[in-house]
């Protein structure tokens, strides 16, 4: 089981997603010092913290889309879990899940 300071951050960075999450906040929110919460991801989580709040805003992301309207925009999707750059998150979406957000989002409509 992680240290409580890790399960702090993830609880934190999962509330906040669609906000900056910057490490010397997170280590604030956590209790913690910034390298003692990197060692925890490292440790307990088999993560950097980056890589973590990457995936879950790409599962968040998912979710979204797999719930939304048929009309909805990925892009404005993507942009509400805090995923600025499009193109690299369409790129890490394909990366995790194994077809574009587009392609999640047309088979919804069926």
């Amino acid at each position: 089981m992680a240290p409580a300071h890790v399960r702090r951050a993830e609880e934190y960075i999962r509330a906040h997603l669609d906000s900056v999450l910057s490490l010397p906040h997170l280590a604030e929110k956590a209790g913690s010092s910034m390298r003692s919460l990197q060692e925890g991801f490292r440790q307990f989580r088999d993560s950097t913290i980056s890589d973590f709040i990457l995936a879950q805003r790409l599962d968040r992301w998912r979710a979204l889309i797999l719930a939304s309207d048929p009309e909805a925009k990925v892009g404005d999707l993507a942009l509400s879990v805090g995923l600025g750059h499009l193109g690299r998150a369409a790129a890490a979406y394909r990366d995790r899940f194994g077809e574009a957000p587009s392609q999640t989002l047309r088979q919804r409509r069926r």
